[in-house]
């Protein structure tokens, strides 16, 4: 007697597609600290490997990316007292899939105008939260996956969006505004075979030395016949046909 529900996990497991080691995901999940000392002006943070120190450690090993989770915690202003009293600062922080639009937000107006915004205005006392959501990033997004390691003439595919912020304080600033950027990133397709694991050992280490004998007298088998030699394997003569 077979347990209920064994022989429809068998046939799950027949019809599931078989994966190259290559197409196998490696996920990436974290946080990174930013400090936002901008007076009157916008600065730009690519959603890219090359923005999150953890991710471009190993990024470079992998053809694809792709940015699954996106969320920004805005921390209050704290007041500036080294610049001048009750100097407290305001940031608008947006988000824009994609590379950047030939005229890019240029002030807080037009940060504020972009599809997923926040806002830390002078004063406030609790965090604010932007969050970009799964569908934005991945099935919305302009491709499935784009390419890490940058070097094409085409930025498009190598940049999955932007954040954009613009700071304001009365005075120049010492300090900054600090946000916190949560992300996980996804990576596809060896770039570097060399530093990627051994993902098959045989399981019976002791047949190792066999393997590994047989390949080379396969190697050897080769060589031989691209010069014309008769060559014997396990008692069987081999000749290398004329063209």
């Amino acid at each position: 007697m077979t347990k209920r529900g064994s022989s429809g996990r068998r046939r799950r497991n027949k019809n599931r597609r078989r994966t190259s080691p290559g197409e196998r995901l490696e996920v990436i999940e974290g946080q990174q600290l930013f400090i936002s000392t901008t007076n009157g002006s916008v600065n730009t943070i690519p959603v890219a490997p090359s923005s999150f120190t953890r991710v471009a450690a190993i990024a470079d090993n992998f053809q694809f990316y792709r940015c699954t989770k996106l969320r920004v915690k805005v921390f209050p202003a704290i007041e500036d007292l080294a610049s001048g009293a009750s100097n407290y600062g305001s940031l608008a922080l947006g988000y824009l899939p994609g590379v950047a639009p030939d005229t890019p937000p240029a002030n807080e107006a037009s940060v504020l105008a972009l599809p997923y915004v926040t806002f830390q205005s002078n004063g406030q006392t609790v965090p604010v939260w932007l969050s970009v959501p799964r569908r934005e990033l991945v099935s919305n997004g302009v491709l499935k996956w784009y390419k890490t390691i940058a070097g094409t003439p085409d930025v498009q595919f190598e940049t999955q969006g932007n954040l954009y912020s613009f700071g304001f304080w009365l005075t120049a600033p010492t300090i900054g505004i600090n946000f916190m950027i949560y992300y996980r990133f996804e990576l596809q397709g060896w770039s570097l075979a060399g530093n990627t694991p051994l993902t098959y050992v045989p399981k019976d280490v002791s047949k190792l030395a066999d393997f590994v004998a047989e390949k080379r007298s396969l190697k050897k088998a080769s060589q031989a016949l691209t010069t014309g030699k008769i060559i014997e394997l396990e008692g069987i003569k081999y000749l290398r046909l004329s063209d």
